[in-house]
């Protein structure tokens, strides 16, 4: 008798205490839930990936003080939701995909 078990693993919030964080690409892993709303303290980030998880719920809006970040990717998820009007905002911003997910595609 085999015994199957879904590992569906919880993105490492703890992460995103790293104070002088630049890079953190995390594609591939099967992570779920929501992505989490702590990026207010993380100035430093440039490269945020998350792509081709398992994330739903919508996008933070902390994120959005991220100024020195330039490449966010967040394609091939389950988000859903409007994407924050910040994001469209951000100073730094040069590289956005957000494709494959359920937004409603506006700005709000």
């Amino acid at each position: 008798m085999s015994h199957e078990t879904d590992y569906n693993p919880l993105f490492p919030s703890t992460v995103l205490s790293i104070q002088n964080l630049q890079t953190f690409m995390a594609s591939n892993n099967n992570f779920e839930g929501e992505i989490p709303d702590q990026f207010q303290d993380r100035p430093s980030l440039s490269s945020l990936d998350l792509s081709s998880n398992h994330f739903s719920g919508s996008i933070p809006a902390t994120i959005a003080s991220c100024e020195k970040l330039v490449n966010l990717n967040l394609k091939n998820n389950r988000l859903t939701g409007e994407i924050p009007k910040a994001v469209a905002t951000m100073p730094a911003l040069a590289v956005l995909d957000l494709s494959n997910n359920s937004f409603n595609w506006s700005i709000t």
